[in-house]
């Protein structure tokens, strides 16, 4: 930190806290003349401004301690008091921090403009909350200033033009360029200009366009004791009319109550050449017109309220888009019937969604960023193999093997009972726990529903577990016992702290939230960092921890040799500190009053690019036969095709291996079963019993080839099983700079994939939908149900 350029020490850091931050909601009016005063209303936390509101209420107690410093509109003050010291007004809600200020802006800028109020003390600048608008430029604006005509001489002039014209009012650009003047359509060339007053040469008769069009805003027309939406006597006695500077009507404005009919009118001038949609909102019944050019005969309505309609949501116009030219002049109507029995309400207003913007949430709550999903699903078939056994005798048992590995457990051949846990425990990793610990805290991550007190992470199925089917993904907390209902962990009575950890964004340090009591008989609540824990890997790791002794020892950690000699060691908290390298995971968490050791069986399948959710056996239509369905949750190639199952201890009929060493022998059963759909055992303890195996259905390999996505006249090719790490930067190709893509949801797998395409830092406004061709992508599920789009 520097004070007057010069250095010094600082302790302190800076924190924003979005509570304390003073929040502009809106400003009225949005329009008006420089010098005009103005309202900001938010929350803004006082009433104070220097002493002017000091004991406003009659006592010294009202009075609070932070005051308004400063309001800024644009590069200039906005004066908050007249040339005597009176506010021009500033006042809080009853029980509130919303308020209200008045001010006066200084300078004479025309053009969009933005607010600023600075509060003393820890509030200090506000921020924009809701208070944006954007004019016809694409600017954001809280506040616009517009010029103001007062006189205009002489009215009449000669046919060929040249006639100079005096236009007198106030805020006019003597710089060359920045002050234009039209006849209808058709530029007055300036002669000479101030700030109150220009001259300008009026073009020929014959060289005018547009001469209908009249000057800024729009024409407010209402019959206050009339419901006829089809009127247009402007002779009538309960006709009133006025011209407003935007398109909010917000009466009453002529006494009106109910029982009337309200016309808003004027030309649109489109700000770009493209589509754009409108809202309309009214107090009850009303119809919006607009017309395909400057004409009013040739108007079309595109918004119908049949009562009243008060919700706009960014994003959801009410009416359909409507492709315009930019400079183009399109004639708007809306009709507003307020019948009598309706409210006493006058509320009309016109706003418009334009497609094309730059602008996102993150700048304006009225903008919406574009977000497109790609979403690649597809049904599969699933790996059946059908065991049929003949001649056999009904008590005989047969282990089955698979990829030369035994199952754990034989089976019958007289009944499925025992079928499914022991080809379930074959085909998946088997956990088996050692056996006298007491274990008082356990999770396995297998239940969904159940969690340990403030953990969060996904509970995700398509990584390999240490155990089981799930793992955490992505979470560093083990536990807490931050609430009420939570108890802390007693270290001394359950030391043992055993996990299962996977992934190298894990550091290998714990962090433990102690309670405990120091030699003076403080009670202390400390954390203790412990380095060293484990050495994390890619692959998974198990690992125990003596929380007790860690504490405890005074190499370890500093509350050692300040624990008294009978604290207590209870634990509120356990963070495994992360960093960002990539997913991990935690798995099999026990606390315990001794390490809980775990014997892990690998499954009986080539590697592990092949993962097993579920085996199902069933029995078959033909006499003794099983089906045997293997769902996977991977998505794997024809290379990690499961081979047929074999049975321990038994021949293959027509494989002679007769003159081979064991070895040899082996290696040929383990070929036929890794080539072949189908195979025949047999075995001199069976008698002529055999038990045949049959690939009745080939489960569905992962796809292969590419797919394409095309936006607007560009085309970029993707494999197969694009992720979210790699989608994005291919979508920059497109000009798609910033965009971001995440996996949505946490259930995506292979065959069921669904990637956010989120523009919130790319481009704004509504981006052209892309399309995807999947013609060249090879998937072999025989002609299941498919998805591929965006």
């Amino acid at each position: 930190m520097k004070v007057d350029g010069v250095e010094v020490e600082n302790e302190k850091t800076i924190e924003y806290k979005d509570k304390y931050t003073p929040k502009i909601r809106e400003v009225v009016p949005k329009y008006g003349r420089p010098g005009d005063p103005i309202t900001i209303n938010g929350r803004i936390f006082t009433k104070e401004y220097g002493n002017a509101n000091f004991g406003d209420q009659g006592t010294v107690e009202d009075r609070k301690e932070e005051s308004i410093t400063a309001v800024m509109v644009g590069s200039r003050e906005c004066e908050l008091t007249d040339d005597l010291g009176n506010m021009h007004g500033l006042s809080l809600e009853s029980d509130s921090d919303e308020g209200s200020l008045t001010c006066i802006p200084g300078g004479t800028f025309i053009g969009p403009l933005n607010a600023t109020v600075f509060v003393s003390g820890k509030y200090g600048k506000s921020k924009i909350h809701g208070a944006y608008s954007i004019n016809s430029k694409g600017q954001l604006f809280v506040y616009h200033t517009l010029p103001e005509i007062t006189s205009v001489s002489p009215n009449v002039g000669g046919s060929e033009g040249g006639t100079h014209v005096t236009i007198q009012g106030n805020s006019f650009d003597s710089f060359p360029g920045k002050t234009q003047v039209m006849i209808g359509s058709t530029p007055c060339d300036i002669v000479s200009v101030t700030s109150a007053e220009l001259v300008c040469s009026t073009p020929a008769e014959g060289d005018v366009s547009g001469a209908t069009v009249g000057g800024r805003g729009l024409l407010y027309e209402i019959w206050t004791e009339t419901e006829d939406a089809t009127i247009a006597d402007t002779s009538a006695g309960d006709y009133n009319s006025m011209t407003m500077d935007g398109s909010t009507v917000e009466g009453p404005y002529f006494n009106e109550t109910n029982g009337f009919t309200g016309r808003l009118s004027g030309y649109f001038v489109a700000p770009y050449t493209g589509s754009i949609s409108f809202y309309l909102l009214s107090s009850d019944a009303a119809t919006l017109y607009l017309s395909s050019d400057s004409d009013p005969a040739n108007k079309a309505m595109i918004v119908e309220n049949t009562g009243a309609e008060m919700t706009a949501n960014p994003g959801s116009p009410h009416s359909d888009p409507v492709m315009m030219v930019k400079g183009e002049l399109y004639y708007i109507e809306a009709i507003h019937v307020q019948a009598a029995a309706s409210s006493e309400e006058n509320f009309l207003q016109i706003s418009l969604w334009e497609h094309d913007t730059i602008y996102h949430e993150s700048q304006t709550s009225k903008a919406k960023d574009e977000v497109q999903y790609l979403k690649m699903d597809y049904d599969r078939e699933f790996e059946t193999q059908r065991v049929t056994f003949t001649g056999m005798d009904p008590s005989t048992q047969v282990t089955f093997t698979h990829v030369g590995k035994k199952a754990k457990a034989a089976v019958g051949v007289s009944s499925d009972a025992g079928w499914n846990e022991a080809f379930t425990d074959m085909l998946t990793y088997s956990c088996k726990y050692s056996t006298g610990a007491r274990i008082v805290m356990q999770q396995d991550y297998e239940d969904t529903d159940f969690k340990l007190p403030g953990t969060g992470g996904t509970m995700q199925d398509s990584v390999q577990a240490y155990c089981g089917a799930r793992a955490l993904e992505n979470q560093g907390r083990i536990t807490h016992s931050y609430s009420e209902d939570d108890k802390e962990i007693d270290a001394k009575k359950y030391p043992y702290l055993c996990f299962a950890t996977k992934g190298l964004s894990y550091t290998g340090r714990m962090s433990l939230l102690v309670l405990w009591e120091d030699q003076n008989e403080n009670d202390r609540r400390d954390w203790v960092n412990i380095d060293g824990v484990w050495t994390p890997s890619d692959d998974w790791t198990y690992q125990c921890l003596n929380m007790k002794e860690s504490v405890m020892n005074p190499n370890i950690t500093w509350v050692a040799d300040q624990m008294a000699s009978n604290s207590d060691i209870d634990i509120q908290d356990i963070l495994l500190s992360v960093e960002s390298k990539g997913k991990y995971y935690m798995d099999e968490i026990t606390i315990s009053n001794s390490e809980v050791s775990i014997d892990r069986s690998s499954p009986s399948l080539k590697n592990d690019n092949v993962m097993i959710n579920t085996v199902v056996v069933t029995p078959a239509d033909d006499a003794d036969s099983y089906d045997v369905a293997i769902t996977p949750w991977t998505c794997n190639t024809e290379e990690d095709d499961l081979e047929l199952f074999g049975v321990l201890d038994a021949d293959i009929v027509g494989l002679d291996t007769s003159g081979m060493t064991g070895l040899e022998a082996y290696e040929a059963k383990a070929e036929y079963l890794r080539t072949s759909d189908s195979v025949v055992f047999s075995s001199d303890s069976w008698g002529s019993g055999t038990v045949s195996v049959e690939r009745t259905q080939r489960g569905t390999r992962a796809m292969t080839g590419t797919f394409t996505i095309s936006y607007k006249d560009q085309t970029i090719e993707l494999p197969a099983y694009p992720t979210e790490k790699s989608l994005g930067p291919a979508l920059e190709a497109f000009g798609m700079v910033g965009v971001r893509t995440v996996f949505s949801g946490s259930d995506n797998k292979c065959y069921k994939t669904v990637i956010k395409i989120d523009f919130e830092t790319s481009l704004g406004g509504d981006v052209p939908l892309m399309v995807v061709d999947s013609a060249n992508l090879l998937l072999e599920n025989g002609g299941l149900d498919t998805r591929f789009e965006i």
